[in-house]
């Protein structure tokens, strides 16, 4: 009989303890506040080149790529860094009018303006230009 009662005491305080862990939260466990997605407004007063966007991408290692028409912004989740036309500098963007990102399966960055397409180079922070020119038949299309 000592034997049934402690068996039945074991099952009764298994059972309350799976009921209160099943039903009980812990301690490290987050609200439903905290998995609520936040947002945060970025302006031309965080460094953002300009107000209005006109493309959006992020690129595998996690930038977030926004074109404008005053510039191409790179966000990396802290700090803005702007590209903009620098006539004095044959590496920057063709034109400040950006108009398309996209990120080969390689991982290079292309950045098309109306004024022609930019490989961004990773390792010296800058710019190559393909411009279309008539007098060049293997140029870019100016079509698009």
């Amino acid at each position: 009989m000592k034997q049934q009662i402690s068996i039945w005491a074991l099952m009764v305080l298994s059972l309350s303890l799976l009921v209160w862990a099943q039903t009980s939260t812990p301690l490290s466990a987050p609200t439903a506040h905290q998995n609520s997605p936040s947002f945060r407004h970025y302006t031309e007063e965080d460094g953002l080149a300009q107000n209005s966007i006109f493309c959006l991408f992020q690129d595998s290692k996690g930038f977030l790529w926004i074109g404008t028409w005053h510039g191409l912004s790179r966000f990396d989740g802290f700090q803005f860094v702007n590209y903009t036309r620098d006539f004095q500098n044959p590496f920057s963007l063709s034109d400040n009018r950006v108009n398309s990102i996209i990120e080969t399966k390689n991982g290079e960055i292309w950045i098309g303006t109306r004024n022609g397409l930019n490989h961004y180079n990773r390792a010296t922070d800058n710019f190559t230009s393909f411009k279309f020119t008539s007098k060049n038949p293997t140029a870019l299309n100016d079509s698009y």
